[in-house]
């Protein structure tokens, strides 16, 4: 996904608020470790080891977690359970988008 960094949030955020098109919301699609690691290990590749993976998943975190806070303090984070097939990860993704949308038209009409 993009943004990967902090620099990069911030860079994206500026060139879209120059666009005219600032970022309201954000999706986070929150997939526990153990399932990250069994669904790549489940791949067959060769460089898919647990070690790998979880070290992958350490760098993610590290890198990732600035970026969720980042978007969390401007109340743009929308946090959906990754666990499921897709179609249920789009209907949480939808559900959270809309919500979303219905709280900012709300704020910004002044209730």
């Amino acid at each position: 996904g993009f943004p990967r960094t902090l620099a990069q949030a911030k860079i994206l955020d500026q060139m879209v608020e120059r666009l005219g098109m600032p970022i309201t919301g954000v999706v986070h699609i929150a997939v526990p470790d153990e399932v990250v690691v069994e669904r790549l290990t489940g791949r067959g590749r060769k460089d898919d080891t647990e070690a790998v993976i979880r070290r992958r998943l350490e760098i993610f975190g590290e890198e990732t977690t600035p970026i969720l806070s980042h978007y969390r303090d401007q109340s743009m984070l929308l946090s959906v359970d990754g666990v499921g097939s897709i179609q249920e990860v789009q209907s949480r993704i939808r559900t959270a988008l809309a919500s979303h949308r219905h709280g900012a038209t709300a704020v910004g009409k002044g209730s």
